[in-house]
């Protein structure tokens, strides 16, 4: 009997058995679907394997069917239905074929979805994902979390560094995670020097970029040293020395004097409601991670917080060697602790990013952010007065400059011989230059030193400014005695020689010519060495 068309197997195009082994399509990339040429031969195979389907279910066998074979001619009742019979199981094994290849292509089809494929036409879909741009650490730190973060504190109410708080620290700091500090500030720390020497009330200062955070610690340290009932500090010629007998009263007040002043700057940070105070712990808080590069210190930090000025003090108190141990990090972890008081959100709104992107220079320098941050609580970039909106020109700038808000406790001075030319100078406003109390952290050629008065009122009345002595210091070697400068605006400067006597003043004395522009000053035997 002829083979018919309804006789024939059903054949799929491009689509075989998974158990022939061919045809299945491998998930490797060297069988992506972007790299074969099958698409259109699997969208017309699973077309036809539809049709197909639905041709078998609609038939439906006849009761009476005749079978007519070419060879003999005749027919039979009993031979009709077993090739009856035949035909109905063949149809099942064709619509069970055909329905396991399209559960085959099914499963092609999906396939394809997850590799963001069209089967429909068999062509990648163009993913419409935005380019991916690096947000800046201000604007990351300016938004607010929409889910808290989860603290974990341990028994003494100590807070492990998290990996987040790392990378800000560093950001801020440096601009990026991997680069950590130097060796010179890992080996800063708060030490005083010899209680016999001319400098008995002096810290010990390194010769590189943390001068300037020590000097702002050694000035508060000069506050509760000179201001209080009981100074011991007499001055003797041109120096401030201790009386043997009271030596050793002395080094607990300057011990304590230290402690007190660590506590103010951390204090004013938090605006006087909140400090927080960063240790080294003994155990990793943080995983290892690409992003952040390990010291030795920062990965092992605890954080405690405090709400009282008392118990900040009493810690502090307790953890004293972590700041002045001999092989701690004091200069890193002081720094911290001003950061974390003032909190992240406020030191990007205080500084201004195009001035002062990181708080450290570079070079690992202080920045004016920095310096602000230690002597008056907020790290702006500037030292002027208030806001400023436009330029010299009277022309609008694209943004406002942010400086001093109100009168600070402690001054600020400078002076560099760089800008004696320059018309568009550094300019330190009066709220610094007029403290309230009589000690000033200056900046004279990128050397940082402190002038300071043994008169605590000398400020509170012009009258008492008149003729005063102001005494100097700079932790230098050279600096091997005392310097003690007298100030006398009563007849003022008399420079008639021109430029060239002009050129003649030391740069010291140019820089408290920015505060008592006719004052003339007396070195007192001292020769200027800065």
């Amino acid at each position: 009997m002829p083979q018919t068309s309804r006789d024939k197997k059903p054949s799929v195009p491009g689509i075989t058995c998974p158990r022939q082994g061919k045809g299945v399509v491998s998930s490797s990339p060297l069988s992506s679907p972007s790299r074969g040429s099958y698409f259109p031969e699997l969208r017309e195979g699973y077309k036809e394997a539809t049709g197909i389907i639905r041709n078998l279910e609609m038939e439906k066998p006849t009761d009476t069917q005749e079978l007519k074979r070419n060879d003999s001619g005749f027919s039979s009742a009993s031979s009709a239905d077993f090739v009856q019979e035949e035909e109905s199981a063949m149809k099942e094994r064709e619509k069970e074929q055909t329905e396991k290849n399209l559960k085959e292509l099914s499963k092609l089809a999906k396939l394809f979805d997850k590799q963001g494929l069209e089967f429909s036409d068999a062509q990648p879909k163009k993913s419409e994902i935005p380019p991916r741009v690096e947000v800046p650490l201000s604007v990351q730190l300016r938004e607010e979390k929409k889910e808290p973060e989860v603290i974990m504190r341990l028994e003494d109410g100590a807070m492990p560094i998290t990996l987040d708080t790392a990378l800000a620290l560093r950001k801020l700091l440096f601009g990026t995670g991997n680069y950590t500090f130097s060796i010179e500030w890992k080996r800063t720390r708060f030490t005083f020097r010899d209680v016999k020497s001319n400098f008995p009330y002096g810290l010990f200062m390194e010769k590189h970029g943390s001068r300037g955070m020590t000097m702002c610690v050694q000035a508060y340290i000069l506050k509760h040293l000179l201001y209080r009932d009981s100074c011991l500090l007499q001055e003797k010629a041109s120096n401030l020395i201790v009386d043997r007998f009271n030596m050793g009263f002395f080094e607990d007040e300057r011990q304590d004097a230290l402690m007190r002043a660590l506590a103010d700057i951390l204090w004013k940070a938090g605006e006087g409601k909140f400090a927080a105070v960063t240790i080294v712990g003994e155990k990793l808080c943080l995983s290892p991670s690409p992003q952040l590069r390990f010291d030795g210190y920062t990965e092992k930090i605890l954080i405690y917080e405090f709400t009282e000025f008392e118990a900040l003090l009493k810690f502090l108190r307790k953890h004293q060697d972590q700041f002045q141990g001999d092989f701690s990090p004091g200069g890193i972890l002081m720094v911290y602790s001003a950061m974390l008081s003032r909190t992240f959100q406020k030191l990007v709104l205080d500084m201004d990013e195009h001035k002062t992107p990181t708080i450290l220079t570079p070079a690992e320098g202080c920045t004016a952010a920095l310096i602000n941050l230690f002597l008056t609580g907020r790290a702006v970039s500037y030292l002027f007065n208030g806001k400023v909106v436009y330029d010299k020109k009277r022309k609008p700038l694209p943004y406002p400059l942010m400086g001093q808000k109100e009168r600070a406790e402690l001054g600020f001075l400078f002076w560099d011989k760089a800008e004696f030319e320059v018309q568009d100078k550094t300019e330190v406003g009066s709220m610094l230059k007029t403290p309230k109390l009589p000690i000033w952290l200056t900046c004279v050629n990128d050397v940082y030193g402190v002038l300071f008065s043994t008169m605590p009122e000398l400020l509170s009345h012009w009258r008492k400014e008149h003729r005063f002595s102001l005494f100097y210091f700079t932790g230098q070697a050279i600096q091997s005695e005392g310097t003690k400068l007298t100030i006398d605006n009563r007849s003022g400067r008399n420079d008639t020689d021109g430029d060239d006597e002009e050129q003649k003043i030391p740069s010291l004395e140019r820089c408290i010519l920015t505060k008592w522009p006719d004052a003339v000053v007396n070195w007192n035997g001292t020769s200027p060495f800065v």
